[in-house]
């Protein structure tokens, strides 16, 4: 989702879809070789690990309007598109394929999810057409995880419940322009001290230091998190914990579907090739570098929103040490991911409990 523009345009286009000209099928139609591989590709990332991310992830539709060369596609469509002719059962993919001639060129179309009826990724095909892109394949994976969010049970209503829209708003455009204060001084400094201190929680999980000195650094965190509620003040706050909630986890999503598949592969060597094996984990380590990187850097003032996706980034990743099997409630306690700590600081102070009520009986 990178601009409300593109959401616009692609939602105009897609709408004026089958009132276009039927076009003349022509030889070249279908998709080249490296265009099946690259879905190809990301359908077998999606098949070996999506059920060990989010569950139902993987009974989520594919459907995916994709622009290449002349040609405008409905790959995996769940209906049939009025001027689309189709290509038949694609072997490559195990999904059907609608095409038809269009004069879109695919550097006008953004990578975006669109909320219609199933939610429909639109994407355009790589710049680099020659060979298999991973890039290409890990923007589609991202947006198939917005596919799975979209689909969840009253998506719409519930997110029109977070009153976060203006009562013209029909496109859910304050995802995108909802007037955060970013250059307000005082929540800038607020969340700068949240993300160092989520840092150091990240970091001391990572170096595998006491428990004590991690339950320390989660209460830290929370302690920071409360003091930027209360500075950015509610509304803006809901705003921040959705972002963090919907695109934060999209990008967790990116590191985690890789390392997941690149773990499967390395057990099961026939499935993939050696060389994508490595490929896989390369790109793991990439995005999870990246991660890091930009809860490290980004700010409000100079990264907007992009800032609160960085963050829920990076606190999915400390989830999954502290909550077990927080990603299976994910789905349920939408649109933040507060609840998750919650439950942690809930079963902190349980074990203390159990604890002190162990040393009581030893000293009776």
């Amino acid at each position: 989702m990178i601009t409300i523009q593109s959401l616009k345009n692609i939602a105009l286009t897609t709408a004026l879809m089958p009132f276009l000209a039927i076009a003349t099928a022509i030889a070249d139609e279908k998709l080249d070789t490296h265009e099946q591989k690259n879905f190809e590709t990301a359908f077998l990332i999606l098949d070996q690990a999506a059920k060990k991310i989010w569950p139902g992830w993987e009974k989520t539709s594919r459907q995916t309007w994709y622009v290449s060369n002349g040609y405008e596609y409905y790959i995996c469509p769940e209906k049939d598109f009025e001027g689309f002719k189709s290509l038949g059962i694609n072997q490559s993919i195990k999904c059907e394929i609608l095409a038809r001639e269009t004069d879109i060129k695919p550097e006008n179309v953004r990578t975006v999810t669109i909320g219609s009826t199933p939610p429909t990724i639109a994407i355009a095909s790589p710049r680099r057409r020659n060979k298999v892109w991973m890039p290409w394949i890990i923007a589609w994976l991202h947006e198939h995880t917005h596919q799975w969010q979209m689909s969840l049970p009253d998506y719409e209503e519930k997110t029109r419940a977070l009153n976060l829209d203006s009562p013209d708003d029909t496109m859910g455009s304050w995802m995108i322009n909802f007037n955060f204060p970013y250059e307000d001084l005082k929540i800038n400094a607020a969340f700068d001290a949240q993300r160092y201190s989520l840092m150091e929680l990240f970091t001391a999980i990572k170096q595998q230091q006491a428990p004590k000195r991690i339950r320390m650094a989660v209460k830290d965190y929370l302690t920071e998190k409360k003091l930027f509620q209360e500075v950015a003040g509610e509304k803006n706050y809901s705003f921040a914990t959705f972002q963090a909630w919907q695109e934060g986890t999209a990008r967790y999503t990116e590191y985690k579907i890789l390392e997941e598949t690149a773990l499967v592969a390395v057990k099961n060597p026939e499935m993939v090739p050696i060389r994508t094996i490595k490929t896989l984990a390369k790109y793991a380590r990439y995005k999870l570098a990246e991660i890091k990187k930009d809860v490290e850097t980004s700010t409000l003032i100079a990264n907007e929103r992009d800032a609160f996706y960085a963050l829920g980034a990076m606190e999915s990743l400390v989830l999954d040490y502290l909550v077990e099997d927080w990603r299976n409630q994910y789905a349920d306690n939408p649109y933040t991911l507060d609840w998750a700590f919650e439950i942690w600081h809930k079963n902190a102070y349980q074990k203390v409990g159990d604890q002190w009520q162990k040393s009581n009986n030893r000293n009776d």
